[in-house]
């Protein structure tokens, strides 16, 4: 249960930064609206942390217990890198730095779930 509200929160955080990123208020411009944006990446997002991200932080969890919080970040922005490379494998792309940005977003994605993880894992005791 804490991991589907760790991807929920993981979800919206990035889903609120990336689309403020890229959103622009030009006037005479037809382009989705901001909450339009903002939905469609959560949906997405959320979709990849649970199908994804969820059973990979189960394994790896389950294979290290003894070690630390900071291993546990390593290893989930390691899952998100190499869940990143495996995407331009499957959908490979013309602009190396743009195919090497995306595998760097996969990690930030890994690691703030990391993150968001844990926190709820203080807060929350079983």
């Amino acid at each position: 249960m804490i991991r589907i509200i760790s991807s929920i929160i993981s979800s919206f955080i990035l889903s609120l930064v990336f689309t403020m990123i890229s959103h622009t208020n030009e006037d005479n411009v037809l382009s989705y609206s901001f909450t339009s944006k903002l939905l469609n990446g959560f949906v997405l997002l959320f979709a990849i942390y649970l199908f994804i991200a969820v059973p990979i932080s189960i394994f790896i969890d389950m294979r290290i217990k003894k070690y630390g919080k900071l291993a546990h970040l390593l290893l989930y922005c390691l899952g998100g890198f190499i869940l990143g490379g495996l995407f331009l494998l499957i959908n490979p792309t013309s602009n190396p730095m743009a195919g090497f940005r995306l595998t760097l977003l996969f990690a930030l994605g890994g690691g703030l779930f990391s993150v968001v993880l844990n926190v709820f894992r203080l807060f929350v005791r079983r």
